[in-house]
């Protein structure tokens, strides 16, 4: 055992180190990548590498991913891509978020034709999605996985927004994402995913599905002065519910929510319609 973690700790500072070459010397990595591709991957990401090797092969691809880009990695980007999808449904909580979190750098990272990525990868998530806490698992280990998986909606309609298949599915879209929504467990990803809600809601408000309006004030409400919304998020929290108090198609939505809410959350919303008074 002993010997095993000792292997295993090797491979970490591996791991890191590459990335960390990957990020501060992009002129040199090109040698690196040759090497990744033709000695690690092949033996971390095959289907005999145990659970920590898969997980280390993935943290090397996002960082290839996100710190040498599309165009370095022309020749390998939709191998990439296929491992990605390929794990993003595997059961283990810690390989899924790996994966998760790797298709939405996918997506901030892919500069032109992603809508032929677009349908296997929205439809991998959607399954990865699905897969639901084991009996007796870590729970955090579990809900650090889904909001990546939800991270990645998010960052699919951020950054793939002018993507053609992406508009034909905006609405689907949105829903999987607001539906997922607070980001719990990521420390991460949480002001971002959120401050996105917020700039949807404020400024293309009519892009929410209606189906989506309960869920989303009542995330609005949640994370309005908490530690996963920034100051700036705050403040368009309240912009959004002082337009929403004026707005009689809106005001049910924020009774069915402030009817259903905890104390603490309706003691919130009870600040926001009240201009913060």
């Amino acid at each position: 055992k002993e010997d095993l973690e000792i292997i295993e700790e090797t491979q970490e500072e591996i791991s890191d180190t590459i990335g960390k070459l990957f990020k501060t010397h992009k002129d040199i990595s090109g040698d690196i990548v040759n090497v990744i591709i033709t000695k690690i991957l092949p033996r971390f990401a095959s289907q005999t590498s145990s659970v920590y090797e898969s997980k280390m092969a993935l943290y090397i691809v996002d960082d290839m991913i996100e710190f040498l880009g599309m165009d370095m990695l022309a020749n390998i980007w939709d191998d990439l891509y296929k491992l990605l999808i390929s794990l993003v449904v595997n059961k283990n909580n810690q390989i899924r978020q790996a994966a998760a979190y790797g298709i939405g750098i996918f997506a901030q990272f892919t500069t032109k034709d992603f809508d032929k990525y677009a349908p296997e990868l929205i439809k991998n998530l959607q399954n990865a999605e699905k897969i639901p806490p084991e009996e007796e698992e870590d729970e955090e280990d579990w809900g650090i996985a889904h909001d990546n998986i939800t991270a990645s909606y998010g960052k699919i309609l951020f950054y793939q927004h002018n993507s053609e298949l992406i508009k034909k599915n905006m609405s689907d879209l949105i829903t999987a994402w607001i539906k997922n929504l607070p980001i719990v467990y990521d420390d991460v990803e949480q002001e971002k995913q959120h401050e996105w809600l917020a700039d949807m809601a404020l400024l293309k408000f009519e892009m929410i599905p209606a189906n989506c309006l309960d869920q989303t004030f009542k995330v609005l409400a949640k994370i309005y002065n908490s530690k996963s919304s920034s100051d700036a998020t705050n403040e368009k929290i309240e912009k959004i519910f002082i337009a929403a108090k004026a707005n009689p198609q809106i005001q049910p939505v924020i009774d069915r929510v402030y009817q259903s809410a905890e104390n603490k959350i309706k003691k919130k919303i009870e600040k926001l319609i009240n201009n913060n008074a």
